[in-house]
């Protein structure tokens, strides 16, 4: 006889698999997943046959697709893959899916909060694991905003979180406050978040097209090969906490500047792919303006073509150009905390043209600008007025030529 019980919300498929063993007084796994089997008719099928994820949801009385979307991490690790994109996540007909990695977990290690616990304990009379807390990147309880504990083995799923306040680690206030402070981070989490309920994943080849033309238009390089252009890597090393980004992709900090990190870097080359859905939402939350124009961008294949993300980049565009205007063109007195972070707005600033304007002592870039592009004045005639030399005058009127410069690489192409 097998006592089945309710899956609490949100609560990982492996915390609803120890509560059931609890119960059940099974002493594995495997005793646990066979007597569901028994009690469901299925008892000389395989667990490749029936996969361990489909009996819990048996157990549950939950249909597998819907069990799969809102217990496991699955939809997570799945949010953009090119293995089987039009599968649906939990798809009853896809066992070897199921079977090889459907009870996965999306991170190393268990994480709770102590005060999730309490309330727990105070209103249903027994604490869970909860899926959300096990997503790469969450540092912090969404409901009580407290810093997670976590312990290092995977097993602790199995039982019952309050058994590990005494041994677990807090995470530090320093990477919780980093993490939560930060929009690319916050970012980052929204969209994970969004996407874990798309019914199938998005095809990298449906997604990169319109990745690479928003890296393009930041100035950022779209392939592994040599460039003038940054590095999308190094770009996300400004946008992100490097104690928190470690945590995301181990090695990540430690690439030395101008040096390709093939799994960051090579995102909207690849046709196959070859990095992890958290590689693939460290770049998207890095290059968009808001977690709203990202996925309206990745579930339709284009960029920005909604009026409402239209809006978006228009309010954040006419509101730095006021501010280009007002400062004279000094990047230094841009930027405001009421916008994206620094890294993002200076890229798209460069992307409209609007190049670095500083005064340096004697000698003056705006003035140069003035002196060649509104006065007329020769190269020569506005080095000599600006005191500024011809090799950077030559480097702003790049900047100010990016879009001529990019309708000549796609004549090229041609």
């Amino acid at each position: 006889m097998l006592i089945r019980l309710i899956p609490f919300d949100d609560e990982l498929d492996r915390s609803y698999l120890g509560r059931l063993m609890r119960i059940n007084g099974a002493q594995s796994e495997t005793e646990l997943l066979n007597l569901i089997a028994r009690w469901a008719g299925f008892p000389e099928k395989t667990r490749r046959q029936l996969p361990a994820i489909e009996l819990l949801a048996l157990a549950s009385g939950i249909e597998l697709r819907e069990f799969v979307r809102a217990h496991s991490t699955l939809p997570y690790r799945r949010t953009i893959t090119s293995y089987k994109p039009s599968i649906e996540h939990g798809c009853p007909e896809n066992k070897d899916m199921l079977f090889i990695s459907g009870m996965r977990l999306a991170r190393k290690g268990a994480y709770f909060c102590k005060s999730c616990i309490d309330h727990d304990h105070l209103n249903d009379g027994m604490a869970y694991w909860r899926r959300d807390q096990q997503l790469p990147g969450v540092m912090v309880c969404t409901i009580h905003a407290d810093p997670l504990h976590h312990i290092d083995k995977d097993s602790s799923f199995l039982f019952s979180p309050y058994k590990f306040i005494k041994l677990s680690k807090v995470i530090s206030v320093e990477l919780a406050t980093s993490a939560n402070n930060n929009d690319t981070t916050i970012r980052f989490l929204a969209i994970g978040r969004a996407l874990m309920f798309n019914p199938a994943p998005i095809a990298p080849n449906f997604a990169k097209l319109a990745l690479r033309r928003r890296i393009s238009e930041l100035g950022l390089r779209t392939h592994c090969g040599n460039s003038g252009s940054a590095l999308v890597s190094d770009y996300i090393l400004q946008a992100y906490p490097h104690t928190w980004l470690e945590s995301i992709i181990p090695g990540l900090t430690k690439k030395k500047q101008n040096t390709v990190f093939h799994k960051i870097d090579g995102i909207s080359n690849f046709s196959k792919s070859s990095s992890s859905s958290a590689a693939y939402l460290l770049v998207v939350a890095a290059i968009f303006f808001s977690a709203e124009e990202a996925l309206q961008t990745l579930k339709s294949g284009t960029l920005a073509p909604l009026r409402h993300s239209e809006k978006i980049r228009n309010d954040i565009y006419l509101d730095l150009r006021n501010r280009y205007i007002q400062s004279r063109g000094r990047y230094d007195l841009i930027f405001s905390d009421r916008l994206p972070e620094k890294s993002l707005m200076l890229n798209f600033i460069k992307s409209l043209g609007f190049p670095d304007l500083p005064d340096n002592g004697n000698s003056s870039t705006f003035i140069a600008m003035r002196s060649f592009f509104s006065e007329g004045k020769s190269l020569a005639e506005s080095v000599r007025i600006s005191q500024v030399s011809t090799e950077k005058i030559e480097d702003l009127i790049r900047q100010v030529g990016i879009h001529i410069n990019l309708i000549l690489i796609e004549i090229d192409k041609n």
